[in-house]
């Protein structure tokens, strides 16, 4: 049996998107759309009080990698408390020390991850 498959330039385009969609994942999509989620982030902190730290941290798609991270820093750092939100993509520290990007980013890529700032102010309250 002989078939003629002619696929236009729209079928072409739309089976990319879906092969591109499945290999990279939805969530690679979204990200790119959603740029700028992180605008009122600073770097304000005055040395004074409890610090938190925001990482922004790539690679964390579940619950799972957010255990694997806020283990990981636990583990190599003094810290008050620590929560991570694979939603978000981010890192929240508080700890009443500074502690060095390049170790944090080391500690974190161990895992898989990467993290791609680091934001410093004042802790507000404390977080559950």
């Amino acid at each position: 049996m002989k078939t003629n498959l002619s696929l236009s330039t729209a079928d072409v385009v739309t089976l990319f998107i879906i092969l591109a969609l499945m290999i990279g994942g939805v969530r690679i999509v979204i990200g790119f759309f959603h740029t700028g989620k992180h605008k009122n982030l600073t770097n304000s902190y005055n040395g004074k009080g409890l610090l938190q730290m925001t990482l922004l941290v790539d690679g964390m798609q579940c619950g799972e990698c957010e255990m694997h991270v806020n283990n990981a820093i636990r583990k190599n750092f003094p810290v008050e408390k620590v929560r991570s939100s694979a939603t978000k993509g981010e890192t929240v520290i508080l700890t009443k020390q500074d502690i060095p990007d390049q170790a944090l980013t080391e500690v974190i890529g161990e895992g898989g991850y990467t993290v791609k700032e680091i934001f410093r102010e004042n802790a507000k309250r404390k977080f559950a």
